[in-house]
């Protein structure tokens, strides 16, 4: 998931909007949460006296900036201000679907957990302290890369230290969130609808723009909400009437590289011009990718390090080193974090892969495996490949969003000694474990004794690796 210091400055926020009328706060007016004044489309107020105000709004109008001008020119307090999304703090029961987000996020970034305290930051304006925070359009699109992609009403509460003004400066507008795949219905001379394009989550994969209409439709895209002014931060693209745009990514890396100089998180706005009705579907490209040159041998036991956000990076292991065995994986994050990765097995080198399905005959697809755990994958769920192989490899996919290493070891069944073979050498060692532990010796593999997988070892595993060596 996504991190929990950008949802706590995306509800930040959001809990604001703006009035285009200025109002004078009454001594009631926001006395408490549950009284929390309600802010629409724009917000300029003044504040009577020094005291606790609580605001609310839905998430739904970013960027903007929010300014308090105290009264007197001395004032060198900061006005403090907390934020959640509930008036009784962390329960959040009203909404599963978000209760669920925040406790995902507390998991990983507790120094983050709501409530959320801060303060606005001094300007000197005109020779006078103002205080403010200018709040980027970045954090609008958080809460929809965590799945909530509806407004959520969220709680504020400030702290102003004396009398003064309040403002909050909104650029914001309305923009739908696309994913792969998604279709849009795009109306002749539509000036007015936005959407935003999660180009951080697109990273490694061209995108498929496909129009039908009887006019050409022009994208334009810009980092920063919906003005879409010309210059560096901004793009345009024609698709071509009933036609195809390929986004590259060449192109998508250059849109990142743009967001990242200019303080964002790879979100982009988009418009869609058209003088023609049609229709819009957004899907993942399927460009040649040369999987085959691209992966990457993998020694058994050794660790190594999956790429980060890539699902093209195949790795590949001998299917000779690991058709008599079972294959154990370990996962171990560098910062630490229990943050989890997705390992899936293929039969095949093909590229780009997808993680919405394990039904698929040709993939083992194992979904979250967290920081330290050991997924065991069977001989039988291979055994049926070894009769499809074109050749002399498996491949495996780890995709993660974080730094860290993957160790594949395999355990074959009678091979105690660890030299990938079961012989009379193993029977031996076998026999010596059986009659005294201590005198199998260093390097004895004993999750390999249980030859027969009994579930323990004795005499019985000696004779069931005696009658295989003999009948092989």
């Amino acid at each position: 998931m996504k991190n929990l210091f950008r949802l706590v400055c995306f509800v930040f926020l959001a809990c604001f909007g703006s009035l285009a009328h200025a109002i004078v706060l009454a001594p009631n007016d926001g006395s408490a949460c549950s009284n929390a004044y309600v802010v629409t489309d724009g917000f300029t107020a003044t504040i009577p006296s020094a005291g606790t105000y609580w605001f609310t709004a839905t998430t739904d109008l970013l960027p903007f900036t929010v300014r308090y001008t105290p009264n007197s020119s001395n004032q060198s307090v900061r006005p403090s201000v907390s934020l959640d999304l509930t008036c009784t703090p962390g329960n959040y029961s009203f909404d599963p679907q978000l209760a669920n987000v925040i406790a995902q996020v507390r998991v990983d970034f507790p120094q983050y957990s709501l409530p959320y305290i801060d303060s606005l930051e001094p300007e000197v304006v005109n020779g006078r302290t103002l205080y403010s925070k200018v709040l980027s359009s970045k954090y609008r699109t958080q809460l929809s890369y965590y799945g909530i992609d509806y407004p959520v009403q969220a709680y504020v509460k400030v702290v102003f230290p004396e009398a003064g003004t309040f403002v909050v400066e909104s650029s914001g507008c309305v923009a739908q969130h696309l994913s792969l795949p998604d279709t849009i219905l795009i109306l002749a001379r539509d000036s007015v609808s936005s959407y935003v394009l999660p180009m951080n989550e697109w990273t490694n994969d061209s995108i498929w723009f496909t129009w039908s209409g009887d006019q050409p439709a022009r994208m334009d895209l810009a980092y920063d909400g919906c003005e879409f002014r010309p210059g560096e931060g901004s793009a345009s693209y024609v698709i071509p009437a009933n036609g195809r745009f390929t986004l590259t990514n060449a192109q998508i890396a250059t849109l990142n590289r743009w967001s990242t100089q200019l303080g964002t998180d790879g979100t982009w706005y988009a418009k869609i011009l058209s003088t023609s009705r049609g229709t819009l579907v957004i899907e993942k490209g399927r460009e040649e990718y040369d999987c085959e040159a691209n992966s990457t041998l993998i020694e058994l036991g050794v660790p190594f390090r999956p790429v980060l956000n890539n699902r093209d990076k195949a790795f590949r292991l001998r299917y000779a080193d690991i058709k008599d065995g079972k294959l154990k994986l370990t996962w171990v994050t560098d910062n630490g974090r229990s943050t989890s990765a997705q390992l899936l097995f293929r039969k095949w080198c093909q590229g780009t892969v997808s993680t919405s399905t394990s039904s698929d005959e040709n993939l083992l697809l194992y979904k979250g495996v967290s920081k330290g755990a050991v997924v065991e994958v069977t001989n039988s769920q291979l055994a049926g490949w070894a009769r499809q192989l074109d050749d002399e490899f498996v491949y495996v996919h780890v995709i993660t969003t974080t730094a860290g290493q993957v160790t594949i070891d395999c355990v074959i069944p009678g091979d105690v000694n660890g030299d990938k073979q079961v012989n009379i050498a193993d029977v031996t060692k076998l026999v010596s474990y059986i009659v005294s532990p201590s005198d199998a010796g260093a390097g004895f593999k004993q999750e390999a004794a249980d030859f027969n997988g009994d579930g323990s070892v004795n005499i019985s595993d000696v004779t069931s690796m005696i009658t295989k060596i003999v009948n092989r």
